[in-house]
């Protein structure tokens, strides 16, 4: 996190960035942080702590520039696929 941070300080952030590791290490918070930085209008003032209205709308899900798509689950599982299959035949 701090050399994302270094470059948004320097202007050099990437136009994307692709995150990936096993769950729960912290891919989603850093890609919603790099988000939160990006639209910061007070970067100098909400390095650790939110304090800008853009900061504060990040965090809540609620900044109209910021897009957190999630996954929606399967509506039917392998096991009702096969089942179906099975009844198929």
């Amino acid at each position: 996190m701090t050399r994302l941070l270094e470059l948004r300080r320097a202007g050099a952030l990437g136009q994307s960035y692709l995150f990936a590791g096993p769950e729960g290490s912290g891919k989603e918070l850093t890609a919603l942080e790099i988000a939160r930085l990006v639209n910061c209008r007070t970067p100098d003032e909400c390095t650790d702590i939110p304090v800008c209205e853009s900061c504060r709308k990040a965090v809540s899900f609620q900044h109209p520039d910021i897009r957190w798509i999630c996954p929606a689950p399967a509506a039917i599982t392998e096991g009702e696929v096969g089942n179906l299959l099975a009844l198929k035949q």
